[in-house]
């Protein structure tokens, strides 16, 4: 009977390993009207102590042409580092902790699909000419953007 009683308890294991296999294969990266897109949802919390807990919805959307000006693994390296970075630095200014302290704070969860409209909206466009980050709260309908060329000097 013990071995019975192993097996059940190991089932929601095997369930959670063929959840990762299947994202695993999934495309990161779709093909949609001549560019590459990556679309992704997410709830961010931080619990640190002496603050009020807080919890966003967080639309990550970036974008760049798909005819080989940026390459596929380009995209998806700069799209993954800054797309993090900027919603985590946005995210630890209001608070006045050590990164490490924040970090240990933060906890991100991946969601299928918005619930409703997301807090944040994240958008970098990427062309041959630069990228632009925009970053649009949709509580306060505060936008902020940043463009920037390729070239440093331009």
């Amino acid at each position: 009977m013990a071995p019975v009683v192993g097996l059940i308890l190991l089932i929601p294991s095997i369930l959670n390993a063929q959840d990762w296999r299947e994202e695993l294969r999934a495309d990161l990266v779709v093909l949609r009207d001549g560019k590459m897109v990556i679309e992704e949802y997410s709830i961010e919390r931080i619990s640190l102590p002496g603050y009020a807990p807080a919890e966003y919805q967080v639309k990550l959307y970036m974008e760049a042409p798909q005819d080989g000006t940026i390459s596929r693994d380009f995209f998806v390296a700069f799209s993954a580092y800054y797309g993090i970075t900027i919603l985590q630095t946005m995210l630890a200014a209001d608070y006045n902790v050590t990164a490490a302290e924040f970090l240990a704070a933060y906890e991100s969860e991946d969601l299928d699909a918005p619930i409703g409209t997301p807090d944040l909206e994240i958008s970098i466009v990427m062309t041959g000419e630069g990228v632009q980050v925009e970053i649009r709260n949709t509580l306060t309908n505060e936008v902020s953007r940043s463009t920037e060329t390729w070239e440093p000097d331009r």
